[in-house]
């Protein structure tokens, strides 16, 4: 394929690319494949807040009707089996519902302003959107082809992402960052800052087969 050998040749800057690159191309498409189709399903940001609100409150529900929390009737009691004193692994329940609630209000706090689509993996859960996790593969890529960190105002480096992006199959069009080779400058920036000690920088330098920093 024409794009994934151009992405080799753009990333390590030779006209035969080392084999180990070439190898891992059709696996590193994979990766950004998985992450266009993940975003694809995402909710958009009122369903996600009203999902997360609707989770709170059916946990604290729970909560006081197994008489966990004050200020409510509790059907504890009528739970009960034979000589039970109490619903067996309440306290566990208690504390895991009590987690429950916290979270919901941590991630229900951190979904973005606005009615669009929430790009979840991104934004609430912290992980790599796909244009990050295509960034993250060139700058990963490019310091075990190059011996340095990429240059996120390189050329050759922005269309790395574009010719990755191509073979994964993500949009060309409809605006915004990375739908143009030096749209994806901002993406190479960010995974600089942000990504290239995390746990999927780690997962890629595996696939590459070439050892971390």
């Amino acid at each position: 394929m024409v794009a994934a050998r151009d992405f080799a040749v753009a990333i390590s800057g030779e006209e035969t690319p080392p084999d180990w690159l070439l190898r891992a191309v059709p696996t590193l498409a994979d990766i950004v494949r998985g992450n266009i189709a993940a975003e694809a399903v995402a909710l958009s940001k009122p369903d996600l807040r009203r999902q997360l609100a609707a989770t709170a409150d059916a946990a604290s529900l729970i909560l006081t009707q197994l008489g966990c929390e004050p200020g409510a009737d509790s059907i504890h009691d009528m739970l009960l089996s034979g000589d039970e004193r109490n619903l067996p692994h309440l306290n566990e329940l208690y504390h895991g519902l009590t987690f429950l609630v916290g979270r919901c209000a941590e991630k229900l706090a951190s979904v973005p302003a606005g009615s669009g689509r929430a790009v979840v993996r991104a934004e609430v859960d912290n992980t790599p959107s796909a244009r990050a996790m295509c960034a993250l593969i060139v700058a990963v890529s490019w310091r075990h082809a190059r011996g340095a960190d990429v240059p996120h105002t390189s050329r050759s480096a922005q269309a790395a992402c574009a010719n990755l992006w191509a073979v994964a199959g993500g949009a060309t069009s409809g605006g915004g960052w990375g739908t143009t080779a030096g749209g994806w400058r901002h993406h190479l920036a960010a995974v600089k800052a942000d990504w290239l000690r995390s746990y999927q920088a780690g997962v890629l330098h595996r696939v590459l087969g070439q050892p971390a920093d």
